[in-house]
């Protein structure tokens, strides 16, 4: 499938469909990500209440992730959860699994403070923790986002921010 195919292929329609889909998915399966996650994000803004569209930002997510871009990734995989797991969720997709992502992000990301110039910011990396928690506070990991969350803030330099975070771990669970 070409690009210049594909671009064709889609000029003139009133709407989405499995044809658009199926050349979404080729592009991913040939390599061409980020045209491939564009297309998706732009079924998802264009068509957000589409049949298609929990697959579509679902797939924006774990193509962000592929590609490192791990702070758009939990966006991403933020937005499927507040707009499409509980009403529309992808087959085989359940909340956890994606809790479980998000979690895998926020911990990539945590092991990078500190590392200079390329390391993310210490708020950023907490908040992650902190929004898992809020997703799911009964989540089986609950506790281990709360001590992250801490963690997060000792390693970037933030004790003070830390005992607060530490406390709230010691009391709740």
């Amino acid at each position: 499938l070409s690009m210049k195919k594909f671009r064709v292929g889609i000029i003139g329609t009133g709407g989405i469909s499995h044809c658009h889909m199926a050349g979404y998915k080729a592009l991913e399966a040939e390599g061409h990500l980020t045209a491939a996650r564009k297309a998706y994000n732009a079924l998802v803004k264009s068509w957000g209440s589409s049949e298609f569209a929990s697959e579509a930002q679902f797939r924006v997510a774990v193509l962000h992730e592929t590609q490192k871009h791990f702070e758009e990734a939990f966006c991403e995989y933020q937005y499927y959860l507040e707009h499409y797991a509980r009403t529309a969720p992808v087959p085989g997709v359940t909340y956890e699994i994606v809790l479980g992502a998000q979690f895998s992000v926020a911990n990539h990301l945590r092991t990078r403070l500190g590392h200079g110039i390329s390391s993310p910011s210490t708020e950023l990396v907490a908040s992650m923790f902190r929004r898992l928690v809020k997703n799911a506070p009964d989540w089986h990991r609950a506790d281990e986002c709360v001590f992250n969350e801490a963690l997060s803030y000792e390693l970037g330099d933030y004790p003070a921010k830390a005992v607060p975070v530490y406390e709230r771990l010691v009391a709740k669970f």
